[in-house]
């Protein structure tokens, strides 16, 4: 594909000249209240914040007010001060994995002693879920027999839940009933698992507390357990919660605790509107918490912004360099002594190093607050990229070969290009050259490290040292390197060794555990380990421009706003996770929803924007995963929703840049390309042939045929070995010009019975002598080695080509098939299979005359029963029949009718070597409705062409295509944009015109 500049979309809004001066941080309103009322110092006090980055700007706050010295309070995150409470050890995954193993084991058997044990790597799949499930039934509180109850003991719901409200015991009672007969595969599976949930609760919980161990829910259960027990004493007086939004059951049991013992002081941050505004998302939890858990009456926070005239502008980008573009013009216009009050918020945090490496020309200081994630890494691609190569690999009679797409990847990888830079150039070449889609083995012998690299494993123990060996090797390769190179690598040696770590950890827990598992269940734990790692970066916490995730944000405030890739689906964030607690039950028992999530979002959201003064919002609109990009909800809310003054400010003046038709004049240059066409005084095969698809490409839209046809700019060719609709159609053709050879070349009329005489074998071996041909066309010796039989077919195909080949298997038999019927009514003499036909054809435009050469390949020509047939094959969805042969021609219709189009130029070709014929029909066999009882037969409802009898309408269509090409060589006609967007879609110039909105 190509890739070229595209306007950004601006959301332009008015600016202001309102001076936030005034506007102190939530943070700094604390601060100076706590240093106001305890001026002797915190020594007996802690501060618990919902994540650690509020922490370092609480701290600052003090240093900016406090002029003294003073006891610092202690300082915990939620997390670290539930853990402390609890005072319990948390279990590693694969303690908690191993553990809930055995114990589902257990207690599956206990409800059938006959049930064959079920593999750990069969259980590992769901087994994460069940743990998910079990944190959130312990963290809210949630009475785990009342949840998980046996499903048959329905009738004892009354008695067990009459806690319940009504509107819980509907939602319990709906869910019963619509799961409760488990008459279908799916339901009864739920059943199995649902009906041993609870043993396994409850052994689960018991197992972990013999070993001294909690998972994170037994955690926060235990705290909100131990806080009220009366042999439990906090060891602070006061306890200062700041700027909570949602909290769980089980944190707001020791809220309610700490606050009743007077030991607890809240503040909260928000915007009046969120609480005043019950539809207002933002301000879901904190309309309940905010009254429940008061703020000190004394603290006088600003809780109403004027947010009038704040600025706040939204740009749409179709590329990541786009939304890049839009932080560095930012930054410019940024005066450096606002840098430190100024934020750039990456809402999807895989934009880290392109931000870092953005950013960095324009800032001299700059803290990163979030840490690297490993898995996205050089490194952590490199492992991910062996995994891959393992997992696709392939044994056959002659060896292991690995899949060509992994060994590219790991050929391009900057691992083995430092180790082996000419090695890999060359069998990269090698590979695409060759068309190599299975590499075997052998061709790796030559280099020491890829040799190292490219075995294969098939056990977990052997990857492991597998991948702790090419690491080391790695670290040695670059520790010999001189220093102006070997600097090169410093980062990634900090990776690499980080990696090896986590490998060596991974290793010794699941030895530890004795968990026996296979290598797809290994790639699970080992992707799992990986992601969870990150590396973090140094700097000043406070000096100058501040790089942060989105949750990261929380508490914090800033005059500058910069937040990247506020999509729907990443702002809010995709909340979707699987769970067997279902969504009626997860509502009635007080568990979190989908809902509750987006809450949140929307709160850290919304307060992120409360003091800003200028904010600064990009979203990413090109395609991914075959869906265009969309704003987030949040953009449309600040668009549309004007009942807050914080949505005003984007009502004003939004403008969105229109797209302008496209046209491209023919200057001297692009006729001179069109003279290609034109026969002179040219060799006659030096003359380009106008094809009957490039015309139909010129009826579909001109740019397209202007871009493709006259520039020649088409996609860079690609090494793949799936089969696309193109080749399809050309080995099927193929095919049957193989099948059917020795009857045109024996110049026989064929019956049916000869048709139906043709050997199995025979057909299949045409089939495959057309398939190697066309997908191994570019190594001559392996094709000579699956033709001599040497090396079997099946062995080169992937699965989705094996059933590309039983495809087309299917339909040439059925092709053979619909023949013998036909020549059983009529003997069929073939004329023509894969013909290339060629003609001249007079135009006359501003009074100059020339002949213009089209040709093309036909299909197919016969003659049977009286009518020369005129055939192509068609693997796709085309039509037989239009009202008239005016429509064929009409661009509008072009999609309809393009088939026909083809196949009468076809017929004009063959006409102009056969004169003399006086009936010619034009077919169109559609090779997925053969055997179905269509006629296939071209002709039109109306007009001469009703009978099908191209000679008849011969004069019109001349007429017609005269008109096509007297436009097209026409220098004062422009090339023109389609008004059909149904065409752009699959477009390889989709971004040259910007035909299609991107919004």
């Amino acid at each position: 594909m190509y890739c070229v500049s595209s306007p950004i979309r601006v959301l332009a809004i008015k600016s202001s000249n309102h001076d936030f001066s005034d506007m102190t941080t939530f943070l700094h309103d604390v601060a100076e209240y706590l240093l106001n009322h305890y001026s002797d110092g915190f020594r007996d006090c802690c501060v618990v914040f919902p994540n650690q980055r509020s922490s370092v700007y609480f701290c600052n706050e003090l240093k900016k007010i406090n002029q003294k010295v003073i006891w610092l309070p202690a300082i915990f995150t939620i997390d670290e001060f539930i853990r402390k409470i609890s005072g319990q050890k948390l279990a590693t995954l694969i303690e908690q994995l191993a553990i809930l193993y055995q114990v589902h084991k257990e207690a599956a058997k206990s409800l059938n002693p006959d049930r064959e044990d079920e593999s750990f790597d069969r259980f590992f799949p769901w087994a994460q879920t069940i743990l998910a499930d079990f944190n959130d039934i312990d963290k809210y509180l949630v009475d785990a027999k009342s949840l998980l109850r046996n499903i048959q003991e329905i009738k004892k719901l009354d008695s067990a839940i009459d806690y319940l409200t009504d509107e819980q015991r509907n939602a319990v009672e709906e869910f019963f009933y619509v799961i409760g007969d488990g008459k279908s595969k799916l339901k009864k599976k739920f059943l199995d698992i649902w009906q041993v949930l609870l043993p396994m609760y409850e052994m689960f919980c018991k197992r972990l507390n013999d070993k001294g161990l909690a998972y994170e829910g037994q955690v926060y259960r235990r705290a909100a357990e131990t806080i009220g027990s009366a042999d439990y004493e906090l060891p602070f007086k006061k306890v200062f919660f700041i700027g909570f939004n949602a909290i769980t059951k089980s944190e707001e049991k020791v809220f309610s605790v700490l606050k009743a013992q007077g030991k607890a002081l809240f503040f909260w941050d928000y915007d009046q509107s969120f609480i005043d505004d019950k539809y207002q998302m933002a301000g879901f939890f904190l309309r309940r918490f905010v009254v429940e858990f008061a703020e000190p009456d004394d603290f006088a926070a600003n809780h109403r912004f004027d947010t009038t005239n704040r600025k706040i502008t939204a740009y749409a980008s179709p590329t990541v360099s786009g939304q890049m573009s839009v932080v560095a013009r930012q930054l410019a216009l940024t005066p450096a002594a606002e840098l430190s009050d100024t934020a750039l918020v990456l809402a999807d945090e895989n934009l880290l190093m392109s931000a870092i490496e953005h950013v960095a020309p324009y800032v001299s200081d700059m803290n990163v607050t979030m840490g690297y994630k490993l898995r996205n890494s050089v490194a952590g691609q490199w492992i991910e990229q062996l995994v891959q190569l393992q997992a696709n690999k392939r044994t056959v009679e002659s060896g292991t070969t690995f899949y060509y797409k992994n060994v590219l990847a790991l050929l391009q990888h900057p691992f083995l290009v430092s180790a082996s830079e000419q090695f890999v150039a060359d069998l990269a070449a090698r590979i695409k050259t060759e068309a190599l889609f299975q590499v075997p083995m052998s061709v790796f012998e030559t280099d020491e490290f890829a040799k190292m690299l490219f075995v294969a494993i098939d056990n977990p123990h052997d990857f492991s040292n597998y991948l702790l060996g090419g690491l080391k090797q790695l670290m040695s390769i670059w520790a010999q390197l001189p220093d102006d190179e070997g600097n090169k690598w410093v980062i990634q040696q900090e990776l690499v060794y980080r990696l090896i770590l986590q490998i060596q950890q991974l290793d010794t827990e699941l030895a530890n555990e004795q968990l026996e598992v296979d290598m797809t269940t290994y790639f699970k734990l080992l992707r799992k380990y990986v992601g969870s790692l990150s590396v973090p970066f140094s700097g000043e916490p406070i000096k100058g421009l501040q790089l942060m995730g989105f949750l990261e944000t929380r508490n914090v405030d800033f005059r500058n706003l910069i937040i990247l890739s506020v999509n729907e689906g990443v702002l809010p964030a995709d909340t979707t996770s699987a769970t067997f607690v279902p969504f009626s039950l997860r509502r009635a028992f007080g568990m979190p929803t989908h809902d509750d999530r987006e809450s949140m979002y929307a709160y850290y959201f919304y307060r992120l924007l409360q003091r800003a003064q200028n904010v600064t919002l990009t979203y990413f609109v090109g395609k991914t995963n075959g869906k265009n990009g969309e704003p987030s909800r949040y953009i449309m809310q600040l668009l549309y929703d004007g009942d807050r003054a914080i949505q005003k400010v984007l009502r004003s003046d939004i403008n969105f840049a229109a797209n302008q038709p496209l046209t491209i004049a023919k200057d001297e240059h692009t006729m001179q390309l069109l003279r290609n066409y034109v026969v002179d005084d040219r060799p006659f095969d030096k003359v380009k042939k106008l094809s009957p698809s490039a015309i139909v490409a010129y009826q579909k839209c001109q740019l397209q045929f202007y871009f493709g046809r006259v520039l020649g700019l088409e996609p860079d060719s690609e090494t793949d070995e799936n089969i696309d609709i193109r080749q399809f159609g050309l080995i099927f053709h193929s095919a049957m010009c193989k099948i059917y050879s020795d009857f045109l070349e024996k110049k026989v009329k064929v019956s049916g019975n000869d048709i139906r005489g043709l050997k199995k074998e025979f057909i299949e071996s045409k089939i495959e002598e057309a398939f190697v041909d066309e997908i191994f066309k570019s190594n001559a010796a392996l094709c000579e080695k699956i033709k001599s039989g040497q090396r079997k077919l099946t062995d080169e195909l992937n699965g989705n080509n094996k059933m590309v080949y039983s495809v087309i298997q299917k339909y040439v038999n059925a092709q053979c098939a619909y023949d013998a019927e036909t020549a059983d009514q009529s003997p069929i003499e073939f004329l023509g299979l894969e013909k290339d036909g060629v003609m001249l054809f007079p135009v006359e435009v501003n009074g100059e005359r020339f002949s213009i050469k089209i040709g093309g390949t036909i299909d197919r020509i016969d003659r049977t029963n009286g009518s020369v047939r005129v055939i192509d094959y068609k693997t796709g969805k085309n039509e037989v029949t239009c009202p008239s042969v005016d429509d064929v021609f009409n661009p509008a219709k072009i999609d309809d009718y393009k088939g026909i189009l083809q196949t009468l130029i076809y017929c004009m070709m063959v006409d102009h070597e056969m004169p003399a014929c006086d009936v010619m029909t034009p077919y169109l066999f559609k090779t997925t409705r053969l055997g179905s009882g269509d006629s296939f037969k071209v002709c039109s409802k109306k007009d001469a062409f009703s009978e099908g009898n191209f000679m008849r309408v011969a004069d019109m269509v001349r007429d017609s295509l005269g008109k096509i090409l007297g436009q097209l060589f026409d220098p004062e006609q422009p090339f023109k944009q389609t008004d059909n967007e149904e065409n752009c879609k699959h477009c390889n110039f989709f971004y040259f015109c910007n035909k299609q909105s991107i919004n």
